[in-house]
């Protein structure tokens, strides 16, 4: 199941307002309208993974060279279970 355009809003406005503007993903179906909007905005850089390994290690690189990582419960939420944070992320978004 593919993620709705209001939680794709909510994440991209969570991602912006924590300055998260490095996004390293693995291609996958629950996030594609996520990944796809964030392609079309020139605020974000996307980067494919080919498997979870070499994801981690394009993120720790960024994070190592002085890229900014997450740190509001939304955007973590999101990143961390992105199929499953349709739910969740709206009521972080309230919250935060």
């Amino acid at each position: 199941m593919s993620m709705d355009q209001e939680a794709v809003a909510i994440i991209t406005e969570a991602l912006k307002a924590d300055s998260v503007n490095l996004v390293v993903t693995l291609p996958e179906e629950p996030t594609s309208a996520l990944i796809h909007a964030l392609r079309e905005d020139v605020y974000f850089t996307i980067v494919d993974a080919a498997s979870e390994g070499s994801g981690i290690a394009a993120a720790a690189g960024a994070s190592l060279s002085g890229r900014r990582r997450s740190s509001s419960p939304a955007s973590r939420a999101c990143l961390s279970a992105p199929g499953r944070c349709r739910r969740s992320v709206r009521f972080l978004a309230r919250r935060w």
